[in-house]
């Protein structure tokens, strides 16, 4: 593990390579090749099983006309450096947009990593993961022969697992899972500014929609939630109920998009600080808090707003 220096000389698990206000400005995918010139970023994959990447990102370096070493040009060592560049845009926009240092706003460390599980006759698995300050993306190719790494959204939503088990310890199953899915849908398409309401849709991928799940035939209102044997109980299939109402104050309520994500993300997450909630919590139990929250912090006319996104999905109460 690799750790900047701050402004005030004392060592801290940040990523940057320079410092302003002690927050993430660029880092490496495993540094072998940094020699000080970069801060290195450790691996997740010998925790995750498997073996560190080796390439290095400068931030200042845009084009792979100015990388030194040739062997960089490996389709892993290109999608590991996707993955880095990803995650500094998503680390920045939390810094800039909820003034979050890094995923547990304590500046810790975000260790990212190409890689994953495969089958038995040795395919990668597409998928990615995250939680607990890291990211693993998979080095499979999309239908579009694009690495998951290269969305946006993606890694963002990956990032958005860490945030909300910073505060949370919600069962990754049923509806507290469905809850951690919504809302790492919602930061993920916060960080790309919903250019798409479509998860991976810049690598050709159509994962869910999460302000529209009914299009793809998902449940958008709590009586529909589907509890199911599979996918821990619906986890990814039932995130709509709670992404649609969430992702429609960040679109509508503000003048602009940014505006209205750093509102709504940041009444979610400090209601995520303020108190421990319970954690096999319902949605509805979630979304009953979430109005009590508001009531107390925001506007009247905003908390009106957001009761009335909250009961289309059913959520307050299903009539």
């Amino acid at each position: 593990r690799y750790a900047a220096e701050n402004s005030q000389g004392d060592s801290r698990n940040i990523l940057s390579t320079e410092t302003t206000d002690s927050l993430v400005l660029g880092f490496t995918v495993s540094g072998a090749l940094a020699e000080g010139k970069y801060v290195s970023v450790g691996s997740s994959y010998e925790e995750m099983g498997g073996e560190p990447s080796q390439v290095s990102y400068d931030p200042l370096a845009t084009t792979a006309s100015s990388w030194e070493n040739e062997s960089l040009y490996d389709p892993q060592a290109i999608a590991a450096t996707d993955l880095a560049r990803n995650a500094e845009k998503t680390l920045i926009w939390f810094r800039d947009h909820l003034g979050r240092q890094s995923w547990d706003n304590r500046g810790s460390n975000l260790y990212t990593s190409i890689g994953g599980n495969r089958d038995e006759e040795g395919k990668p698995e597409f998928n990615a993961y995250g939680g607990n300050g890291t990211i693993l993306i998979c080095d499979d190719t999309s239908r579009s022969g694009h690495y998951l790494s290269e969305a946006l959204d993606i890694v963002a939503h990956e990032f958005g697992h860490s945030v909300v088990g910073a505060d949370q310890d919600f069962v990754y199953e049923s509806e507290p899972g469905a809850l951690n899915e919504a809302l790492s849908d919602v930061m993920c398409k916060c960080v790309e500014g919903f250019a798409s309401t479509v998860l991976a849709d810049s690598v050709g991928e159509n994962f869910r929609d999460v302000v529209y799940p009914e299009k793809q035939g998902y449940p958008s209102k709590y009586s529909e939630f589907i509890y199911s044997d599979e996918d821990n109980g619906g986890v990814h299939g039932n995130a709509g109920v709670v992404s649609k109402p969430l992702s429609l104050m960040a679109l509508e309520s503000e003048s602009t998009t940014a505006a209205g994500c750093t509102r709504i993300l940041s009444l979610v997450l400090d209601y995520f600080h303020e108190f421990y909630l319970n954690k096999r919590l319902s949605l509805e139990d979630f979304a009953i808090g979430l109005s009590a929250y508001c009531q107390l912090h925001e506007s009247a006319s905003y908390c009106a707003e957001l009761d009335d996104r909250l009961d289309d999905g059913e959520l307050l109460g299903v009539e």
